[in-house]
């Protein structure tokens, strides 16, 4: 059942590029045991559509439901699979319930409104298309990679960083050390005049370099600091080889929508809706 739910997500592709084994660490990561509902509709050992909840951050007032797909045929399928979600997590009862459907996902008539969603944003996605900014505009920005000797420097600096974001969640030690054994990431800490100011993280897929993310902590933003960040990142991924740059940015987060589209990025797709229920 494990290695349908992966195909039926793989072929789905919810929150942008996701190799196999990136969905399968969601599916059986971390919160396993106490952080993931995950549910499928199967049929004679066919799955035919599969969601889950992510309960890690309910100690903050928060759980996402995700991962919400279907067979083609089978969309019917999410309203059982949503009504279950729902009941599982009844005993988080002071949560607000994020609910997020791929761009491109089909699903039943009036979801997920039936069951009292309200759409409250969309998250984009977006490639750069611009040319690459003076590096002078930039040179005061360190990118220092992660290691074994800053990992908790890192966690702290993210989880700062990102605190109040919507769809942001806390890292621990753990995955920091997951995070830095990945060869696919690329991750460290944004300093400048030897002070940490934010963290990144980057992911090669291929010829494609993706900003998995970028932030400040609160004390150095409105000074310049974060489009210099990301002109140092593009720099960093066409370095690695990547002949394209992408990233995903929520459309409410408008300041950082204009500060991508002020440095050459434009909107490729809707990668996903979410919907809010309190």
């Amino acid at each position: 059942m494990a290695a349908g739910v992966i195909e039926l997500l793989y072929g789905a592709q919810i929150t942008g590029k996701q190799s196999r084994e990136d969905i399968r660490n969601f599916v059986a990561g971390r919160c396993f045991d106490d952080g993931r509902f995950m549910l499928a509709a199967v049929d004679n050992d066919r799955v035919l559509a599969t969601g889950g909840a992510v309960v890690a951050e309910a100690s903050r007032g928060e759980i996402f439901i995700t991962a919400m797909a279907a067979a083609p045929g089978a969309e019917s399928a999410l309203n059982d699979i949503l009504k279950q979600i729902i009941a599982d997590i009844a005993v988080f009862p002071d949560c607000v319930v994020k609910l997020g459907i791929g761009g491109k996902t089909k699903v039943p008539a009036d979801f997920p409104g039936a069951f009292g969603f309200c759409h409250a944003y969309s998250l984009l996605q977006m490639k750069f298309t611009g040319t690459p900014h003076a590096a002078k505009s930039s040179a005061h920005i360190e990118l220092t990679p992660m290691s074994a000797d800053n990992t908790n420097e890192y966690v702290s600096t993210t989880n700062a960083g990102f605190a109040g974001t919507p769809n942001a969640a806390t890292i621990q030690a753990d995955d920091a050390r997951q995070m830095l054994d990945n060869r696919a990431l690329r991750c460290g800490l944004i300093r400048t005049g030897n002070h940490t100011i934010g963290c990144y993280e980057l992911k090669l897929d291929g010829s494609d370099g993706w900003i998995e993310s970028v932030s400040l902590l609160p004390a150095s933003r409105g000074k310049g600091n974060g489009g210099a960040a990301v002109v140092r990142l593009i720099e960093m991924l066409r370095q690695l080889g990547s002949a394209t740059v992408k990233l995903s940015v929520i459309d409410a987060n408008e300041k950082a929508c204009g500060l991508y589209q002020r440095l050459g990025f434009a909107v490729e797709q809707v990668l996903s809706r979410w919907y809010v229920k309190k």
